[in-house]
């Protein structure tokens, strides 16, 4: 036995211990029994059991505790280990390659607990250097230099307006979604374009909500040998067709809401299946998927989608690689739709009225919503600002199946006027601030009274003149 000696941190001085060459951990546990100053070894000292213990008695937050939520629906559920195998993330268990489970709901001491790191640790995506676009997992550029990854541009967005038609009404030809700046010579539309790639890909054209990023219930379609081809729609691009792929000759069809549920559950369980490679889902994974479509058809617009836009290099091997993020068009409006289609009215009873209001005046106007919709008196100088303002009073009850409008006229801003006033009448939505082109001349008419006293005083002005030139002409030699 040879003493030796290490430095305590706890208590900032050297300590004597005894060496036991044959040990095969270096250490001695014990000294002699009749020695009256026992000394440890560092594994055994009284602060290093002290800490043991401590560590041994310390409880850790279960599985179920409220600070770390489970990760049922994360995206990283499944990761690739550097041994090749796979590691699940699950609100209950942890697995490893093996596919030996850990519960980990009711541990609350990891003090018993063996963790080899290489198991535990999800590598990398595996990805060929000739498949790696300069993107990590979280889809940003790895050498910071966002030139050189392929990236989609769109270069011509769609119409605003759009109409949006029932099945029963694509019989024969029908209209076609055109780009922005489309008009009679020449027409344009939906066009994109893939950046800083040079190999053959597809780009692919879908229907989405606009507040989600999600496939809508509504189809997109295309008219191919006399039948109507639903979403989503490829355009093979490469180095010898160019990389702009311009959607021609989409029409978009409107499910009615018996079906929306079906429809918007069939599109969201085909792009989930391509997406994962996979011919089914699993039962599980078809319960949350119909329990998201409820929660998605509840509040969806069917009045409004958009469109996105994706690009893929298909492999060898027949799988769809993602080269880029996917890229979102503006909101296409129903044009038809009370909500958001174009407002604009079509006739007005009578275009004049009294200063003081209260005139009947009967609109016809463009399909509207009785509870989304009010009607805008106003004027403007000679610049173009509006100077006076008021708005019609009529009830929900006055607005005539969509199409007329029975209100009443607001009073003008000076009751006193001599003369006709011209202004305009123009209809508002209030949820998105449209309003109807163009607005209509309606002309305002002086009271009466306020008539007849101008006749009076430009008669007594006609008199009083014509008498003074008789006067005058009497005095005249």
């Amino acid at each position: 036995m040879n003493m030796n000696q290490y430095y305590d941190l706890d208590n900032g001085k050297n300590v004597m211990f005894m060496n036991d060459a044959s040990s095969t951990s270096g250490y001695s546990s014990s000294t002699s029994p009749n020695s009256t100053n026992r000394s440890f070894s560092p594994a055994h000292s009284p602060k290093t059991m002290e800490l043991q213990t401590d560590f041994a008695n310390l409880n850790l937050p279960g599985g179920n505790s409220p600070h770390q939520p489970p990760m049922a629906n994360s995206p990283y559920q499944n990761q690739l280990l550097n041994n090749g195998g796979i590691c699940q993330l699950g609100a209950t268990n942890l697995i490893n390659s093996t596919g030996v489970s850990f519960g980990v709901a009711n541990v609350t001491s990891f003090g018993n607990m063996y963790m080899d790191h290489q198991y535990f640790v999800p590598a990398p995506a595996t990805v060929p250097p000739s498949q790696n676009f300069g993107y990590h997992q979280n889809g940003l550029a790895s050498d910071g230099d966002i030139k050189h990854v392929p990236q989609l541009r769109i270069v011509e967005q769609p119409v605003e307006k759009f109409r949006f038609r029932y099945k029963s009404e694509m019989h024969g030809t029908h209209g076609s979604l055109n780009g922005a700046n489309s008009k009679r010579t020449p027409k344009t539309f939906p066009e994109v374009t893939l950046c800083n790639y040079d190999g053959p890909a597809v780009i692919r054209c879908s229907l989405f909500q606009t507040n989600l990023d999600s496939p809508h219930s509504h189809q997109l379609v295309v008219r191919k040998d006399d039948r109507d081809v639903c979403d989503p729609h490829d355009l093979h691009v490469s180095k010898e067709r160019g990389y702009v792929a311009q959607f021609i000759n989409m029409g978009i069809i409107h499910t009615a809401k018996k079906y929306i549920f079906e429809e918007l559950c069939k599109k969201k369980q085909d792009r989930l299946v391509f997406q994962m490679n996979r011919r089914e889902l699993s039962h599980k994974q078809l319960q949350e998927l119909h329990q998201e479509t409820e929660r998605e058809a509840k509040d969806m617009n069917l009045n409004q989608v958009r469109l996105c836009f994706e690009a893929f290099k298909i492999e060898d091997n027949g799988a769809w690689v993602p080269l880029a993020p996917p890229v979102y068009s503006n909101a296409i409006n129903n044009r038809k739709s009370a909500q958001t289609g174009e407002l604009r009215i079509v006739r007005l009873s009578k275009p004049t009225g009294g200063v003081m209001g209260n005139d009947e005046l009967i609109l016809l106007v463009e399909k509207v919503s009785k509870k989304n919709i009010k009607v805008r008196f106003f004027e403007e100088d000679e610049d173009g600002e509006t100077v006076w303002e008021a708005y019609a009073k009529f009830r929900e009850s006055d607005v005539h199946h969509q199409y007329a409008i029975v209100c009443q006229t607001p009073p003008y801003k000076d009751k006193d006027v001599d003369r006709e006033v011209n202004v305009y009448i123009e209809l508002i939505r209030p949820s998105d601030d449209e309003r109807s082109f163009p607005a209509l001349p309606f002309r305002y008419k002086p009271r009466s009274v306020i008539v007849s006293r101008k006749r009076r005083r430009t008669g007594s002005s006609a008199n009083s003149s014509s008498s003074g030139t008789e006067s005058s002409n009497t005095w005249m030699p």
